[in-house]
């Protein structure tokens, strides 16, 4: 079948065309939207009970100095706190790139997400890339708005309505320091206490081979870094991840862990290296924890 030198310039511009719409949505629309994902987390040590306890999670912000980024934070905590959580977790890599003069100072960060610590309680856990801020500063300057960030630490939080607790425990980013055990607490699995839910924050999913090495099995994990993939084929399929250890496995989602509890692995809200999203949309994530039965 021969085709025309007109057809040909067609097929031609049609390509182009689709491609330019692609990198549209990917640059400037898909990276925009915010989705919101709702799960429910049944957890044995309640079962029996009446309790429950609603998590906010925030991963990945990567907040560069700009106004229409300040605009684009406040959203993100607007529609968080309309999800009516009781606790909220700030799962690292708040700023973007490597250069501190191209991020969001820690104080206009703080004071974003300074609503959500008057509403409700905040742990946060450190990413790899708030290292080239300065862990120091930005964590003086949340806990002056409120925030509870740690370098690894357990913290212990209550639900006063449904009598409801969890300890929250946060890793050091087993990106930076590796998927060794240390990245957890000294006193990991000694002083929490028994029917009480724990409740890990982990920057990155490389936390898992760590997991089967613990004294004690967390009831949930939660972590981001891997942005889902970031640019994905149709379905979320991610092509690559920044993981050193789990790889695309552990791109996004769910995932099973060695003592029975479960891990979510979130697409987060920002974007790394390339300021683009396919197939792999913003979210904020609502795990909804209640008794197994």
């Amino acid at each position: 079948m021969k085709f025309s030198a007109k057809k040909l310039v067609a097929v031609f511009g049609g390509v182009v065309l689709f491609f330019a719409a692609v990198f549209v949505w990917a640059r400037f629309v898909e990276p925009a939207m915010l989705t919101v994902t709702k799960i429910e987390a049944p957890l044995s040590v309640w079962t029996g009970t009446q309790k429950r306890i609603r998590a906010v999670a925030l991963a990945d912000l990567h907040l560069a100095n700009s106004e229409s980024e300040e605009k684009r934070l406040a959203r993100i905590v607007e529609v968080a706190l309309a999800q009516e959580p009781d606790v909220v977790f700030l799962l690292g890599d708040y700023v973007k790139g490597t250069k501190r003069v191209n991020m969001m100072s820690a104080e206009k960060i703080a004071a974003g997400l300074k609503p959500l610590a008057d509403r409700v309680p905040v742990f946060a856990c450190y990413g790899n890339h708030d290292a080239f801020y300065g862990n120091v500063e930005l964590r003086n300057t949340f806990v002056k708005n409120g925030i509870h960030l740690l370098r690894k630490g357990t913290l212990s939080f209550a639900e006063k309505r449904t009598d409801a607790e969890m300890h929250v425990v946060i890793t050091l980013d087993p990106d930076s320091f590796g998927a060794v055990p240390e990245i957890f607490p000294e006193d990991f699995g000694k002083t929490e206490s028994a029917g009480t839910p724990i409740v890990v924050l982990s920057h990155s999913p490389d936390v898992f081979p760590v997991l089967e090495t613990l004294p004690v099995s967390p009831d949930f994990v939660f972590c981001g870094h891997t942005h889902g993939g970031q640019i994905c084929l149709p379905g979320g399929m991610a092509l690559t991840t920044s993981t050193r250890v789990v790889g695309t496995d552990f791109a996004y989602g769910l995932k099973t862990l060695p003592g029975g509890g479960r891990m979510f692995v979130s697409r987060g809200l920002g974007t790394s290296i390339l300021p683009m999203r396919l197939f792999c949309p913003p979210e904020i994530l609502v795990v909804d924890f209640v008794p197994a039965f």
